[in-house]
């Protein structure tokens, strides 16, 4: 890969690292200057001298399994109250869920409410209804 080609903060990481190399020779005075931790410069001289240019590349931080994530159904039947207007909590939201579609989940923050409250998945819309009285004006 050229040099050019890196993203921008790939090639800050590599500034940092022949800044050590060929500027100051003295690692604690390049991580002060650049104003990065200790652990942040070895972490990527790590990935340099075992992936080349590639280590450097910004690495994603979402996690490679979520073993408690709810089911897209699931997640479809806890949004639709909130798309149809209906101001349901975490308790009564559960509740919808129990008796209407013989689901069980945990009435809990994590459970109900972080989809309502994030919006996560495709919820079916509700239009609202134009009032009459705006459309006399």
């Amino acid at each position: 890969m050229a040099l050019r080609e890196l993203a921008r903060r790939a090639k800050h990481k590599l500034a940092v690292l022949h800044h050590v190399e060929q500027v100051s020779g003295n690692v604690s005075a390049t991580y002060r200057y650049y104003g990065i931790s200790r652990q942040c410069y070895y972490t990527w001289r790590r990935r340099f001298d075992e992936e080349g240019l590639e280590g450097l590349k910004d690495r994603s931080s979402v996690p490679h399994h979520q073993p408690t994530k709810s089911a897209p159904e699931i997640i479809e039947q806890i949004l639709w109250p909130t798309a149809a207007r209906h101001y349901f909590g975490p308790p009564r939201i559960s509740m919808y869920l129990h008796r209407c579609h013989d689901i069980e989940i945990n009435p809990s923050r994590s459970g109900p409410e972080r989809p309502a409250r994030t919006g996560k998945s495709s919820a079916p819309s509700v239009s609202t209804p134009t009032s009459s009285i705006a459309s006399s004006r």
